[in-house]
């Protein structure tokens, strides 16, 4: 099963311990996150090939909207990720849908989208190991953090 894509991202990206550096074609400007900082909300994971989320993940997400709108100060970043079946452009791209499926989830309940950092990392960051299904299945996630 392949998707529908509307753009494509190329993403070369550096890191250190606690920082993030990742640049997109789109406008060639470093998007830097530093992770030392911020609350992690937890992995929303995605079926192969796929960048809607599962109804099992409203609730957190509900619970993460709930939480930006008493706490107006607060932003969250969303990391996009695939595992390893594809192409590394094909990855990119399917990394972002997914990362923005989350970040449109929220607009709808009423975190203004300036608050919402997206970041693709394709296939480049693996969490686990991708020698199995399994380890590719969790793979497939956007990283969601809330920075205070």
């Amino acid at each position: 099963t392949t998707e529908n894509t509307e753009t494509t991202t190329e993403t070369t990206e550096t890191t250190t311990e606690n920082t993030t550096e990742n640049t997109t074609n789109n406008s060639n400007e470093p998007v830097i996150i530093d992770k030392s900082d911020l609350v992690t909300i937890g992995d929303i994971n995605f079926g192969l090939n796929q960048s809607y989320i599962s109804g099992r993940f409203y609730s957190v997400l509900n619970e993460t909207a709930n939480l930006l709108k008493a706490n107006p100060s607060a932003n969250i970043f969303l990391e996009g990720h695939a595992d390893i079946t594809g192409d590394e452009e094909y990855n990119v791209t399917l990394a972002m849908n997914r990362a923005n499926s989350i970040k449109k989830y929220l607009v709808r309940r009423g975190i203004d989208e300036s608050r919402i950092s997206v970041v693709s990392f394709g296939e480049t960051k693996p969490k686990f190991l991708s020698n199995t299904a399994a380890g590719r299945a969790l793979n497939r996630r956007v990283e969601v953090y809330i920075k205070e």
